[in-house]
């Protein structure tokens, strides 16, 4: 019995062995393959794609590397690369002393307002306060300045510059030019100021109108 159990022994470790032996190889390939799909799904999920109306910003760790036209695009994926898409020619509009209720209208179909004193309440060269509400269009030109060098959101940024240059302009006019007359001159002169101040910081912003 003795013998007999040293031989099953034996051939029942020689079984083991060798089953093992046939596996290893196919574990090594498995691991080979899984890896190779990894590393093409890290690589396919850099492609991406810009629209006509669109432009891709590349970022590389952070850091600016160049702008891409529309078409189909590939960047290194993340965590090396990143991209951010802006329209270039959406036509925004910001509203700046009142602001469009969402969803509200009056009785007879108009579009409810909500008014802003803090923005439209303005002093004027002969010390009237006059309540003033106006709204500004503009567009992307630059969405490399827009991204690294302007902190706010754009709506913020164009808002702010625009009452300022308002202010400034309404500041050194009469209350009957502005109520009167002169509101066709001042909305020119207030795209000029703006855009002025847009460019001197550097913004990327075009305004289309005022």
């Amino acid at each position: 019995s003795g013998i007999f159990g040293k031989s099953s022994s034996r051939g029942s470790g020689g079984g083991g062995a060798g089953s093992g032996k046939g596996r290893m190889p196919f574990g090594r390939t498995g691991g080979t393959l899984l890896a190779i799909v990894v590393v093409g799904l890290w690589v396919a999920s850099g492609f991406y794609v810009v629209d006509q109306s669109e432009q891709g910003v590349e970022l590389r760790f952070g850091k600016f590397q160049e702008v891409k036209p529309a078409g189909l695009r590939w960047h290194m994926p993340y965590p090396i690369e990143l991209v951010e898409i802006v329209n270039v020619q959406q036509v925004r509009t910001v509203e700046v002393g009142y602001r469009t209720r969402e969803g509200g209208t009056t009785r007879d179909g108009a579009t409810q307002l909500v008014l802003v004193p803090r923005e439209a309440l303005m002093l004027t060269a002969d010390e009237n306060i006059i309540d003033i509400q106006f709204a500004v269009q503009y567009n992307i030109r630059d969405p490399r300045d827009l991204l690294f060098k302007v902190s706010e959101p754009a709506d913020q940024v164009v808002r702010q510059a625009t009452e300022s240059a308002v202010r400034e302009i309404v500041g050194r006019s009469s209350m009957d030019f502005v109520i009167t007359g002169g509101r066709a001159e001042i909305a020119f002169e207030t795209r000029e100021l703006l855009q002025n101040i847009l460019d001197r910081y550097e913004t990327g912003i075009t305004v289309r109108a005022v």
